[in-house]
């Protein structure tokens, strides 16, 4: 249990804090590592999810994104070497539970604050040289335009498409896309409210897979098992969250075996099934992002090091955490490179 942030440098010494109160890895760690984030968000590629009143960008640059965002709870619940970084309250009646839930409710919100001014300098801190901006779009909305300004500006930032499957044009849509600087395709059923394997997520993603781009996809349970009854969640989250079960890919991927496919967050609390997925189909990826060092060891001696890539969820999780994680879990320099950059740079064709 950690009193103040002072006091988790005591345990993490890879780690520093910088004046606005986030958490960021030491240059001696890292500089030897050009190091691409496969994972993270700016408001402009989300901001269509959001409520007419509440589609304008915050520009602050000294918020604490560590404070602001979902995980950890509290600070008394971080701990890096659990899934999402954090410990979960058993029960809505606690403090920790009133916490949480706040943190569900409200956590969300600090990707106002990311905008690509922040994002950059964010990367600078932790010496990463490039980062996937995942945009994620209602049903017939879209920022498609505003992020391709954005990655052209910035050579830093690249792009990923997003489609909902209930767009009602969605050749049209891909079209429009691919007219653009994208190198993938990104879905997300939690917070497109649909099932990965329902008939139009199908459809959709096998005219994706005809574009011969790699697909991205949140995946796995995002919260423990026992959680789900916690009374924290509410009736809609608890739905969210089953959209992606990691046993619902099988329909997915005995459909596009061959597609570059990435699971998001390497299944979170359910790896150990999305290794099982993983061997299956040797065309799929993951991404670490929100894993502890000892999954991101459990997954390099499973399915290997040259099939994960580094990821953060940006700005929902600070960078540093994703960063520390891969460096306890590795032995080997390769590995690092293998994680940090070049498995990226191949899918990317960079």
């Amino acid at each position: 249990m950690y009193i103040t942030k002072k006091d988790v440098l005591l345990n993490w010494s890879e780690l520093e804090l910088t004046e606005f109160g986030d958490f960021i890895v030491q240059k001696d760690y890292v500089k030897d590592y050009k190091i691409i984030d496969f994972h993270c968000h700016l408001f402009a590629g989300l901001k269509e999810c959001f409520p007419k009143l509440l589609r304008n960008e915050l520009k602050d640059m000294d918020a604490s994104f560590f404070d602001e965002s979902y995980a950890p709870f509290s600070l008394n619940q971080f701990d890096i070497n659990k899934v999402t970084f954090t410990d979960y309250p058993k029960t809505l009646l606690s403090t920790s539970g009133v916490g949480a839930k706040i943190k569900f409710l409200k956590g969300g919100f600090v990707i106002r604050k990311s905008t690509p001014e922040r994002m950059l300098r964010d990367m600078r801190l932790n010496n990463i040289s490039k980062a996937v901006v995942l945009q994620i779009n209602p049903p017939n909305r879209n920022s498609a335009r505003e992020i391709d300004r954005i990655v052209k500006e910035n050579e830093g930032l690249i792009t990923f498409g997003s489609i909902h499957p209930d767009d009602s044009n969605i050749s049209g849509r891909i079209g429009e896309y691919l007219s653009m600087d994208i190198k993938g395709w990104k879905v997300a059923p939690h917070v497109g409210g649909f099932n990965i394997e329902c008939k139009n997520s199908l459809e959709l993603l096998s005219l994706l897979a005809d574009t011969n781009l790699p697909i991205l996809s949140c995946s796995g349970l995002g919260v423990p098992e026992w959680f789900m009854g916690s009374g924290i969640l509410s009736k809609k989250q608890k739905y969210e969250l089953t959209t992606q079960r990691i046993s619902n890919f099988n329909k997915v991927l005995e459909r596009i075996p061959n597609t570059t496919f990435i699971l998001a967050h390497a299944g979170v609390f359910e790896i150990d099934g999305l290794i099982e997925l993983m061997h299956k189909y040797p065309s799929t990826y993951t991404d670490i992002s929100t894993q502890p060092p000892h999954n991101i060891k459990k997954l390099i001696d499973t399915v290997g090091s040259e099939r994960l890539l580094f990821g953060t969820d940006y700005p929902f999780w600070n960078h540093a955490f994703s960063i520390v994680s891969v460096l306890r879990a590795t032995s080997k320099d390769s590995e690092r490179r293998n994680i940090f950059s070049q498995n990226a740079r191949r899918i990317l064709g960079d």
